[in-house]
């Protein structure tokens, strides 16, 4: 495993271009080298795990990837249970929506799954020789949905002053 992992960091020092991550639907450049890794306590089926996140130095060589995860490995394992959270310990939110945003967006997905492939057009023939576009602009399109869709939520719009 640190082999692959030394591996991937040296990739990633050599080839920055491949650090990228997608948010958003926009790319960024990430400006470390993280790897995050799931830690059981033990090794058994029913351990409890938790999650770690690395760093690395473009410069870092397998000893020292093998080091430092070793380190951070046991400081986990031989954490006494007071210092990390179950998940019996973790607050839970719970939010409850009225009926009308809760149907708006159960359309909004189904417009999405049926219709993001068809945007723009307006009508088409049997045989698709002849489409019609319309055009998108704010007059009836909203983030990429029609205007239609968005209508019930006009109730729960933030008055500008």
């Amino acid at each position: 495993m640190h082999v692959f992992i030394a591996a991937y960091v040296r990739m990633l020092s050599q080839r920055p271009a491949l650090n990228r991550f997608i948010s958003g639907q926009r790319i960024f450049a990430r400006h470390n080298i993280e790897i995050i890794m799931a830690i059981k306590k033990e090794m058994t089926l029913d351990a409890p795990e938790t999650m770690e996140k690395f760093f690395f130095e473009p410069n870092a060589t397998v000893f020292d990837v093998y080091n430092e995860m070793n380190k951070k490995i046991s400081e986990i394992k031989n954490a006494v249970e007071e210092d990390t959270v179950d998940e019996t310990e973790v607050l839970v939110t719970k939010v409850e929506y009225p009926d009308d945003v809760i149907d708006c967006a159960v359309n909004l997905m189904e417009w999405e799954i049926k219709n993001r492939a068809k945007v723009g057009i307006q009508s088409e023939t049997l045989s698709r020789h002849s489409v019609t576009y319309f055009a998108q602009d704010a007059n009836n399109q909203v983030m990429g949905y029609p205007v239609s869709l968005l209508g019930c939520l006009k109730a729960y719009r933030k008055a500008r002053c």
